[in-house]
Order: structure tokens, then sequence, then C-alpha cells
């Protein structure tokens, strides 16, 4: 295995790794044709829950929807039971 002659300075250290630096990721985002909303490529539209033309089945919006009613149906339920 093959040794170092002399120590390595840190200005040394310092030029050989300046281009080892992480970068900031870009991100392209891109506008929707038929919503007019941004969103990343490839990715669902959060607006209508559609990829491509497809309709997504669980779209974010439609499951906050969800959730939402049936805390209004347990909520519902809780007070028929607390008034009997």
């Amino acid at each position: 295995m093959g040794l170092q002659k002399s120590k390595k300075s840190r200005s040394r250290r310092g030029m050989r790794r300046a281009h080892q630096a992480l970068k900031n990721p870009q991100m392209s985002i891109i506008e929707d044709k038929e919503t007019g909303e941004w969103r990343r490529p490839h990715h669902i539209c959060t607006a209508e829950g559609t990829y491509g033309k497809k309709k997504n089945k669980n779209s974010p919006l439609e499951r906050i929807a969800i959730k939402y009613e049936t805390a209004r149906q347990l909520a519902k339920k809780k007070k028929l039971n607390s008034s009997n």
C-alpha cells in the first residue's frame, strides 16, 4: 500500500475538496396545462388529483375531505349517544 511522502496541508486539502461541495438541487416547476397551477413534473396535480389525463382516486384534497366527513359523522354519533 502506498504511503504519502509528507502531510498534505490544510490549504491543499481544501483545494482538493473545493469541487465536492453539495449544491442546491435544481428544481424545475411547470404550469399544469389544464388547471394552470404550478407543479413538479411527473407528480400529481394537487388541485385536481390528476396525473397526466388520468384521475387519481386518492388525491390529497379528496383524502382531506374524507377525513373531515368521517370526523363530522363521528361527532354526530357521539352527540346523539351523549344526549340519550
